[in-house]
C-alpha cells in the first residue's frame, strides 16, 4: 500500500496523511468484500451482522441478557450495586428498556471476561480485531449510523457498521453521553509500566470527531456497549 499510516500517542488510533482515506475506500470497492447476515444469540435476540474484508461483526450492539451458557447477568439497576458488584452486570441506559433495542445494553468488565457474553462462535473484539477494522476504515464517519448521532454528529455508514452512541455508565452509577458518544469494550488489557497494573482496552465515537479513538485506563466499573466479532476459526 502506497499510503502512508501513523500512528497517535494521542489518539492511540490511526491517523491518515491527505489522500490516505479515499485510497483505503477504492480498496474496499475494489475486493467487493461487504456482506450482511444476522446472528441469533441464546435468548432469540436477531442481529444484523456485517462482513468488512475478513472480519465479520455484529452491526447491532449487544442486548444479551444472559451468558451463552444461559446463566443470568444481573440487571444492576441501584447504583450501590453498580459500583460494587463483582459478578457479571448489564443496565440499559438510566435503567430505561425504552432504549434497548436502539443502544443495547451497557455491560461492565466482569461480564466481559467471562468470555461467555457473546453467542457460541462470536467474542467480544480484541483491540487487534478493532485496530484491524480502522486500519482500513479509520474515519468513524464511515463507521457511524445515519441518524442517532445529535449535532450534526451522524456518519455515512458506508461500510453498514452503524455504530451508534449509547453512552456509558461510570463506577459511581452516573450515566452520560447518550446522543454525543459511543463507548464499546475490547477485552485486551494493557499492561501499565507507570502503575504495574493492566487496564482494559476501549473504543470511543464522537459526535464531532471523525475518529475512532482507542484508550486504554481504569474503567473497570463502568458500563460500556459491546459489538461482537466472529472467531476466526468459525469463519466459512
Amino acid at each position: 500500500m502506497r499510503c502512508i499510516i501513523l500512528f497517535s500517542l494521542l489518539f492511540f488510533g490511526l491517523i491518515l496523511f491527505p489522500g490516505c482515506e479515499k485510497e483505503l475506500e477504492n480498496e474496499l470497492k475494489e475486493t467487493n468484500d461487504i456482506d450482511t447476515s444476522s446472528i441469533t444469540d441464546i435468548e432469540g435476540n436477531t442481529y444484523k451482522v456485517v462482513k468488512i474484508r475478513e472480519q465479520w461483526w455484529m452491526a447491532e450492539n449487544l442486548v444479551a441478557t444472559k451468558l451463552n451458557d444461559e446463566t443470568s447477568i444481573l440487571n444492576a439497576i441501584d447504583d450501590s450495586i453498580w459500583s460494587n458488584i463483582s459478578l457479571p452486570a448489564y443496565c440499559w441506559y438510566s435503567n430505561e428498556i425504552s432504549y434497548k433495542d436502539t443502544f443495547g445494553a451497557l455491560y461492565n468488565w466482569t461480564a466481559i471476561i467471562t468470555g461467555k457474553l457473546c453467542p457460541t462462535g462470536w467474542h467480544v473484539p480484541t483491540n487487534e480485531d478493532w485496530r484491524e477494522l480502522y486500519a482500513y476504515y479509520s474515519m468513524g464517519k464511515n463507521l457511524k449510523g445515519t441518524s442517532g448521532w445529535r449535532d450534526g454528529g451522524n456518519g455515512n455508514d458506508q461500510y453498514q457498521f452503524a455504530a451508534l452512541p449509547g453512552g456509558y455508565r461510570t463506577k459511581d452509577g452516573t450515566f452520560g453521553g447518550l446522543g454525543y458518544y459511543g463507548f464499546w469494550w475490547s477485552s485486551s488489557l494493557h499492561f501499565d509500566n507507570y502503575y504495574y497494573i493492566n487496564l482494559p482496552w476501549y473504543r470511543i465515537m464522537y459526535y464531532n470527531s471523525d475518529h475512532v479513538q482507542g484508550i486504554y485506563s481504569e474503567v473497570y466499573k463502568y458500563g460500556m456497549s459491546v459489538r461482537c466479532i466472529k472467531d476466526a476459526d468459525s469463519i466459512n
